[in-house]
């Protein structure tokens, strides 16, 4: 049995809950609405029932309805919040937009306006992808959302970690990992090696945190990964042959870094022979080190796709 999406409206004026709960009765089918007459009830409701959107008045007597629409983008990121008010202005429909809220009427409005705009949202909350990224560099992922426009999430996961990236209109706007969030954040993720990830259309952080350009993001995110590499590299950490490492004189590390950073150059210009050829050599003056091998197997499925895409063409 399908499950049925919930949606939750509300106000302070108890004829206007109950009217638009009749009238949007209809679509039963569609969505159940659920209703509260103050903020304080509807976050009540919102630890007890699963709820996909809200619909709130901004002005209550106690929590405003800004103050919900902080609150739930805080506690419940997933859930989308339309704002509606009889006391309009383009201030407050930018503080609106500045909180994270999906969507903006003022009232007075007709019902089928708002059930436009609530069909809308729960159609966008439900399409979504996932994947391993063990079958897919995270890179490419990001390209491909950034090229498509996008306006969604990315959840990634790796190693008991987990991290967000948010895309809108094919621009990174946010991302945050544990504690830490913005750029910092991006950057982290982009240095897990493998694990998951899950997109999710129409997903919007609280606020924007990140203007810089995506291709600008990928390339600082791929020299810090390589950096973070090559002090790991140092330590001796990552690697199955520390004792080589040790051994090894300074101009052959020298040598093998050249190696090493020119095939990452190679690989963000789409060159896969060239950087095969790159990491190749870095691999003979260290034959053991897990992380040349593992961009090698990297590269060959890449390679690989590419000639399959190659081929349907």
């Amino acid at each position: 049995m399908v499950e049925i999406d919930k949606v939750l409206i509300v106000d302070d004026e108890e004829t206007l809950t109950w009217s638009m709960s009749k009238s949007l009765s209809k679509e039963k089918d569609k969505f159940e609405v659920l209703i509260a007459n103050s903020a304080e009830d509807a976050l009540k409701v919102l630890e007890q029932e699963p709820i996909k959107l809200v619909i709130t008045d901004i002005r209550m007597p106690g929590i405003s309805g800004l103050d919900l629409l902080s609150k739930i983008k805080k506690e419940y990121p997933g859930i989308k919040v339309i704002i509606m008010t009889a006391y309009g202005s383009p201030d407050i429909q930018k503080e609106a937009n500045m909180r994270g809220s999906f969507s903006y009427i003022e009232k007075p409005f007709e019902i089928k306006d708002i059930r436009s705009m609530i069909l809308e949202s729960l159609k966008e909350v439900r399409k979504g992808f996932e994947g391993q990224l063990s079958d897919l560099l995270l890179t490419d992922v990001i390209q491909m959302k950034c090229l498509g426009k996008a306006h969604s999430s990315l959840t990634i996961k790796s190693a008991g970690k987990e991290g967000k990236i948010y895309f809108k209109d094919g621009n990174i706007v946010h991302a945050e990992a544990g504690n830490v969030s913005s750029e910092e954040a991006f950057y982290q993720i982009l240095v897990w090696p493998e694990g998951t990830f899950m997109s999710k259309k129409g997903d919007s952080p609280a606020k924007r945190t990140i203007q810089k350009d995506w291709q600008f993001l990928i390339m600082e995110g791929l020299r810090i990964a390589d950096e973070a590499a090559r002090t790991d590299l140092e330590k001796g950490a990552a690697l199955t042959m520390q004792s080589v490492s040790e051994s090894i004189s300074e101009d052959d590390l020298t040598e093998f870094y050249r190696h090493f950073d020119d095939g990452f150059q190679f690989l963000k210009d789409n060159e896969f022979e060239n950087a095969r050829k790159e990491w190749d050599a870095a691999l003979k003056i260290q034959p053991e080190n897990e992380m040349v091998k593992y961009n090698l197997r990297k590269l060959e499925e890449r390679e690989a796709k590419a000639k399959e895409k190659a081929q349907n063409t």
